[in-house]
């Protein structure tokens, strides 16, 4: 299992603890799973990502986010993250001052193109059907 992943740093104002809200949110036409933690990896919760699907997570301003890939389902692959501040494939570190909501993190899940291989033989035709990356 390999995790590859981003963090948010997300610095409030000076007062009481306020939400931060983050959406979560898979561009792709594959799915995969994801977690997150902001409270420095002391616990993690996972999210299932289908394609197009967006998820809110809420959680106190100034407080750090990471976000890992947990895996991609099979016939899908991890394309990257993206979203307010950075883009690319991890390892990517992000940063967002002065959160007032409604920053968007991407973790874009792409299904894999499927084939099929015939190959005629003279004793008959040998069928072979895969995906490829």
């Amino acid at each position: 299992m390999a995790f590859i992943g981003i963090c948010i740093s997300l610095f409030g104002f000076a007062g009481a603890a306020q939400a931060a809200d983050i959406t979560l949110r898979n561009q792709g036409t594959g799915s995969g799973e994801v977690r997150y933690s902001d409270n420095g990896g002391a616990s993690w919760t996972n999210q299932t990502l289908s394609a197009g699907q967006s998820v809110p997570i809420t959680v106190l301003d100034g407080s750090n986010v990471d976000f890992d890939l947990v895996n991609a389902d099979p016939n899908s692959s991890f394309a990257g993250w993206s979203g307010d501040g950075a883009a690319g494939t991890p390892p990517v570190d992000w940063t967002l001052s002065a959160v007032a909501g409604g920053e968007i993190v991407n973790a874009t899940f792409e299904l894999k193109k499927s084939f099929t291989l015939t190959i005629q033989k003279p004793w008959g035709p040998c069928v072979y059907r895969g995906y490829g990356g």
